[in-house]
C-alpha cells in the first residue's frame, strides 16, 4: 500500500504501513490488496468506513455509488490481466474528498503503474481529490482505448487470415479453423468485459458531475471530455463486436464449406464405385443358367462394362461443370 504526498514541488511514494499516521498532506492512498486489519486501521486514520472487497462486488447502483460524511464512493469494474491472455473483470473503488483520493483494489494493473509514474513524473498544477480522480480515470480509459485499438489491429490480422487476397488458390486445401474460432471467442469476450467496464464508468462519471465537489469549471470540462471519450470508446467496442460476429459466421461458413467439399468428394467416390460395383456383382452371381459364363469374350466385356460404368459418370459431372 502506498500513499503519495507533495514534497518540494514534486510528488513522491512512501510505503504506508498499518499503525503509522496518514499524513493530512497525502493526495492519493492506495490500499493494494488491503487484509481485513489493515482496512481497520485505515478506516481509524482516515475517518470513514472502506468497503469490502463484498461489498465492492455487489452490481446494485446504491452499493457502488454512494456520498457518505461528504466523501464520494465510487465503485467501477475495469478489464485486467490482458496481456496474460485469460482476461478478467475486477472491482475497483475510488474514494473522493476535498483533498484526498483512496483507491481500494484487490489487483495490480497496469493503468495504476502507469498514472503512478505520471503523477511523479509530471504532477499536476492543482492538487486535491478531484483533480487526482479525473486524472486517474484518464489514464484508466486511456488503457482501455489502447486495449481496444490492440484488438481491431488483431481482428484485421484474423480478417486477412480468414479472406486471404491476392494468393494464387492452386487447389483444394483444409485449413484447420479451431484456432481461429478459439481466438475469436477470446475476442469476444474481451470486448463484452470492455464494454461492461465502460458502462460502468459511465455511470461514474455521471454520479461524480452532480457532485459539488466537480462543480468547478476546468472540472465540468474534464468530466465532459472524459465522458465523451468513454462514448467513443463505447462506438468502437460496438463496431468491433459486429465484426467479431461477421468473422465468427464466415468461420463457420468457411467450415460448412469445407465439410461440403469433403462430403462432395464421398459423394463422387460413390457415385464412380457404385456402378461397376452394380456390373461385378451381377456377373459375380453363381447361378447355372448365365449365357455370359460360356461367352469367350465375357470376362473382357464385364471389364470394360464396369470401366465404362465408372468414366460415365465422370464425364457427364465434368461436361455439366460440377467438377
Amino acid at each position: 500500500m502506498m500513499m503519495y504526498l507533495p514534497r518540494d514541488g514534486r510528488i513522491v511514494a512512501e510505503a504506508w504501513t498499518p499503525g503509522d499516521d496518514i499524513p493530512s498532506e497525502v493526495i492519493w492512498l492506495d490500499l493494494l490488496e488491503p487484509t481485513h486489519e489493515e482496512e481497520m486501521a485505515a478506516e481509524i486514520c482516515l475517518g470513514m468506513e472502506i468497503p469490502t472487497r463484498e461489498e465492492m462486488d455487489q452490481i446494485e447502483v446504491s452499493n457502488r455509488l454512494y456520498e457518505e460524511n461528504g466523501a464520494l464512493f465510487m465503485t467501477a469494474t475495469m478489464l485486467t490481466k490482458v496481456d496474460s491472455g485469460v482476461p478478467e473483470t475486477h472491482a475497483f473503488t475510488f474514494i473522493v474528498t476535498e483533498n484526498q483520493l483512496v483507491t481500494v483494489r484487490y489487483i495490480d494493473t497496469t493503468s495504476f503503474g502507469r498514472f503512478a509514474g505520471q503523477l511523479m513524473k509530471s504532477p499536476p498544477r492543482k492538487i486535491g481529490g478531484a483533480t487526482m480522480f479525473l486524472l486517474l480515470i484518464e489514464a484508466i480509459i486511456n488503457r482501455q482505448a489502447d486495449i481496444l485499438e490492440r484488438m481491431d489491429r488483431e481482428v484485421d490480422t484474423v480478417t486477412r487470415d480468414i479472406f486471404p487476397l491476392g494468393e494464387p488458390k492452386v487447389g483444394r486445401t483444409t485449413r484447420n479453423f479451431q484456432p481461429v474460432l478459439e481466438y475469436i471467442g477470446r475476442c469476444g469476450d474481451s470486448i463484452a468485459k470492455i464494454h461492461e467496464s465502460l458502462v460502468t464508468f459511465s455511470r461514474v462519471m455521471v454520479f461524480a458531475g452532480h457532485h459539488a465537489s466537480f462543480a468547478a469549471v476546468e472540472y465540468e470540462l474534464q468530466l465532459k471530455s472524459i465522458r465523451h471519450d468513454i462514448a467513443g470508446l463505447s462506438d468502437h467496442g460496438n463496431h468491433l463486436a459486429a465484426r467479431i460476429n461477421f468473422l465468427l459466421d464466415a468461420t463457420l461458413g468457411m467450415v460448412s464449406i469445407q465439410q461440403n467439399d469433403v462430403f462432395r468428394v464421398l459423394s463422387i467416390a460413390s457415385l464412380v464405385f457404385l456402378p461397376p460395383t452394380l456390373v461385378a456383382g451381377v456377373y459375380g452371381m453363381n447361378f447355372k443358367l448365365m449365357p455370359e459364363l460360356d461367352w469367350q469374350w465375357g470376362y473382357p466385356v464385364a471389364l470394360f462394362l464396369m470401366l465404362f460404368a465408372a468414366i460415365f459418370p465422370l464425364a457427364y459431372l465434368r461436361k455439366r461443370k460440377w467438377l
